[in-house]
């Protein structure tokens, strides 16, 4: 997928943490939150994009979305589609309202033969159902074979020792997770967390600074600019490190 002069690309999202990664993004030429799912806030929000096509990912179906996008004709594709054996979508009471939903898409892609098994179960002949795999580990695939190199102070803080990667973290999680690791860190010196807020942000960057203040936990950060070599934990308040890191 590319942008040209001929083609321009836009993408909606409901995640905060996709609109800090789409910030340094020149991929897109529009992105923002997607509407409310409400047919007057859909209609009034494509027909202020006009998009000539729509392709929506995994589990992003909005019922009065797909629908007002088919009453305004334009073509919408489900791709790395999941219709696993226990899905609610084949429930009897899901059946009718799903059936109504995913029969308004042009083409449904899906990623193994089974869940294309499953997707016909839900849509009958009405739309093309196509086995293409799934587009994440092609994604993953593409990052191993072109790696980006990690900062050398991370790479020298974690070297030799045992490195618990805690990512995307919210409040909740580093309540729970920072007395943990800081009783780890002190058993073992050689032991060592990197924490990944979901919000990079100051106020992130305060409040994993706050928790590591109460429990006593030595805390680095990246952005700091200073040498991370002895840090229990390394903060990382930033995106588009997570996949390299893993």
């Amino acid at each position: 997928v590319f942008a040209s002069e001929d083609v321009k690309l836009a993408v909606s999202y409901f995640s905060p943490s996709a609109r800090c990664a789409l910030e340094h993004d020149n991929l897109f030429q529009f992105a923002d939150y997607s509407p409310p799912d409400m047919r007057s806030d859909v209609r009034a929000y494509l027909q202020a994009l006009r998009p000539a096509v729509i392709a929506i990912t995994k589990h992003d179906v909005w019922p009065n979305f797909v629908w007002t996008a088919q009453e305004l004709e334009i073509p919408v594709f489900l791709m790395n589609g999941n219709f696993h054996g226990g899905s609610l979508k084949q429930l009897p009471g899901m059946r009718f309202l799903n059936h109504a939903v995913y029969s308004a898409f042009t083409e449904i892609m899906v990623v193994s033969e089974e869940d294309a098994r499953n997707a016909r179960k839900v849509v009958g002949d009405k739309v093309m159902v196509n086995v293409i795999g799934d587009s994440r580990f092609d994604q993953v695939l593409r990052r191993v074979k072109q790696a980006a190199e990690l900062p050398r102070e991370l790479e020298s803080a974690c070297a030799g020792k045992r490195v618990l990667i805690a990512g995307s973290t919210h409040g909740d999680d580093e309540e729970l997770l920072i007395p943990t690791v800081a009783k780890l860190a002190r058993q073992n010196p050689e032991f060592v967390t990197l924490l990944i807020p979901h919000d990079p942000s100051p106020a992130a960057k305060r409040r994993v600074e706050t928790q590591a203040s109460r429990y006593r936990l030595e805390l680095g950060d990246l952005d700091a600019n200073g040498s991370l070599v002895g840090a229990n934990a390394v903060l990382i308040n930033r995106t588009g490190m997570l996949a390299d890191l893993y």
